[in-house]
């Protein structure tokens, strides 16, 4: 005899999964209130980067850099000394979202899961060029310039001996890790996981792969708009910890938002395309909302990908359009914080969690006419949510199709 099999949207009513703390590192500064106050204030952080592409018109770059990680000083310095950018930011982020929990793990039913596109890459490229120089590595590289070192790195710090990996999704990694999380939780395998996306898009390597790739802006990041051009790189981490309604019960901890329902999957139309119509995220949408065994009627929010690039703008406009009978407002983060890679969709997820907590669908940074091929799209303005709107949606789109929908309550 077969057994009944338990959809997810029965898992989370028997036990929802709650966030109870939050972590970032970005352009904007240190924690989700700086985060928050530099999307409200509509506040662009991008600034010229210290280095061109070469070429015969070499182009003068802007960035949106995280603040150095004072490691010397962290708590977890130990850990970080020997670890690159990337890594430093998921630890210091990790720290925020633990010490705003108040988690005290049990080490055995705790886990972590970060998600990245480039990883280590300071680190790797430091060994490869000790390597050129026929320099000896240090014995550190080996494990520090791997995909797993963020993920590696929490749990030496926190003693977490719980479901634990790294994953990676390009762009979308951080969302992936997020649900990953949250199905470790809903299977009855931890209590609390750490979770989230880290990357140092901002290194020049990553910047040059981006440019021959022809998605970057040399003047602004501007999505949905007429002039859009492209996107502005930034580099950050960010970090959630998810836990069950009944351990944070148990813990005596108020939850900060409820994650009712996720989505992951692919739509592979090439290495960098996007299906014109946003089949992709079309079906990452209608899958969230499934999981959580809500209407879409239901959502008053959506963080867009938004990423100022003119296909993906358009297939975006194109899947909200498909997917809402009146999409409701949307934000669009990235002119703030500059499009992080793999650590994004973890950065608009701390911005849907502010949002629900203070009943506030904040302005997006950049208002005006939306451009002709994202027409019905309607900017927040900085409204508080209807009664009968309580979600947030937040959505992430990657190179090679991978596509991710996360949903959010308080």
């Amino acid at each position: 005899m077969v057994a009944p099999r338990l959809s997810l949207a029965t898992l989370l009513a028997h036990d929802p999964i709650v966030v109870t703390g939050m972590g970032v590192v970005s352009a904007a500064g240190h924690g989700p209130e700086a985060l928050w106050l530099a999307l409200t204030n509509r506040s662009p952080l991008a600034q010229p980067l210290n280095f061109s592409l070469p070429g015969p018109h070499p182009l003068t770059l802007l960035g949106c850099p995280a603040p150095p990680t004072n490691w010397r000083l962290h708590p977890w310095s130990h850990t970080m000394r020997k670890l690159d950018n990337s890594s430093r930011w998921a630890l210091e982020a990790a720290h925020m979202a633990v010490s705003m929990a108040n988690l005290h793990p049990d080490p055995l039913r705790t886990g972590v899961i970060t998600g990245s596109s480039r990883g280590p890459i300071r680190k790797s490229l430091e060994a490869a060029s000790l390597l050129h120089a026929n320099l000896p590595l240090r014995p550190t590289m080996g494990p520090a310039t791997t995909l797993a070192a963020p993920t590696g790195a929490i749990t030496h710090a926190l003693n977490a001996r719980g479901p634990s990996w790294s994953v990676s999704a390009a762009c979308a990694s951080g969302a992936f890790a997020i649900a990953a999380a949250a199905e470790q939780i809903a299977l009855g395998n931890a209590d609390a996981m750490i979770a989230g996306g880290t990357d140092d898009a901002l290194h020049p390597l990553v910047t040059a792969s981006l440019s021959a790739a022809g998605v970057l802006s040399h003047s602004a990041c501007r999505p949905f708009l007429p002039d859009r051009n492209g996107l502005i790189p930034g580099s950050g981490a960010a970090m959630l910890v998810l836990e069950s309604l009944s351990s944070a019960t148990r813990r005596g901890t108020t939850p900060l938002a409820t994650l009712r329902g996720w989505s992951l999957l692919s739509a592979p139309e090439g290495m960098a395309s996007i299906h014109p119509e946003g089949d992709g995220l079309q079906r990452a949408i209608h899958a969230a909302l499934r999981s959580a065994n809500l209407p879409a009627s239901a959502v008053g929010l959506i963080l867009a990908h938004g990423t100022g690039t003119t296909a993906n703008d358009a297939a975006e406009a194109a899947a909200l359009r498909a997917s809402f009978p009146s999409p409701p407002p949307l934000v669009a983060s990235k002119p703030i914080t500059g499009h992080c890679l793999g650590a994004t969709p973890v950065m608009e997820a701390i911005l849907a969690i502010e949002s629900l907590r203070h009943n506030l669908r904040p302005p997006s940074p950049l208002q005006g006419p939306t451009a002709p091929d994202c027409h019905h799209l309607l900017f927040s303005s900085g409204n508080p949510f209807p009664p009968d709107q309580p979600l947030a949606l937040s959505l992430a789109a990657a190179f090679w199709g991978f596509h991710a929908a996360l949903l959010f309550s308080r």
